[in-house]
């Protein structure tokens, strides 16, 4: 399937990757506003958290392509390790409420939530937020059920999907891991770090609806940076 995005053109996307947008979960960020009450300034700013999913993966597979290609990695791993961070990028914002950030005031506390004990480790208080329903929802719900049959065949676990986007160490290994080395950071830092493709989409996907300048960058640029073993620092030697 192809998606037509007004950021980034053609998305392709896979047809695990369909499923997974299907799913009743992701069809409900339609309605979630990327800027919660900003088209109230910005009235062109209606774009919404599915949109930007979208485009967010697309960004990652640009960026761990670039970097991939400094490296070793044969092409079934390669796949591999790029369908994982596409499928954590893809369902990042999942766990967003109406409005976005201006609900998570309102959140539940987030031990009513039932989260395993090894996501602990990246709570960020004792009120749940968006981060923490995203986990809920992959890991136990009927969309934990279509990653399985999706991507389990794959190599990729609702929970090693969920480490990547929380950051935690899961208690079985993920499978990120090439003759020795861990990959794990890596892939976490494409979908959250400081030069990552939720920041890389959202940045132009925001100055683009509410008409500003702030916010837009050269990304074929960055991309192609990314390529050159010469860079200034930011990602690891391979």
């Amino acid at each position: 399937m192809r998606i037509r995005d007004p950021i980034h053109g053609v998305i392709p996307v896979s047809d695990p990757e369909k499923a997974v947008i299907d799913s009743r979960f992701y069809q409900r960020l339609r309605y979630v506003r990327q800027l919660g009450f900003g088209d109230l300034a910005f009235p062109g700013a209606t774009h919404t958290r599915h949109a930007h999913s979208l485009g967010a993966m697309f960004v990652a597979s640009r960026v761990f392509a670039a970097v991939a290609s400094r490296s070793d990695l044969p092409d079934d791993v390669r796949e591999h390790f790029c369908e994982a961070v596409r499928l954590a990028v893809l369902c990042h914002d999942l766990g967003h409420m109406p409005l976005s950030h201006a609900s998570e005031r309102i959140a539940p506390r987030r031990s009513l939530l039932r989260l395993p004990g090894w996501l602990d480790s990246v709570a960020e208080g004792e009120q749940a937020n968006h981060e923490d329903f995203t986990a809920k929802l992959i890991l136990d719900s009927s969309l934990t059920e279509v990653i399985q049959r999706e991507f389990g065949p794959r190599g990729i676990t609702p929970m090693a999907t969920v480490a990547l986007i929380s950051g935690a160490k899961p208690p079985r290994d993920p499978g990120f891991t090439y003759k020795g080395v861990d990959w794990t950071p890596l892939l976490r830092a494409i979908v959250s770090g400081e030069l990552d493709a939720d920041r890389m989409d959202y940045l132009l996907r925001d100055s683009f609806y509410t008409g500003v300048n702030y916010g837009r960058y050269d990304m074929d640029w960055i991309v192609s940076n990314l390529r050159d073993p010469r860079r200034p620092g930011g990602l690891p030697a391979l």
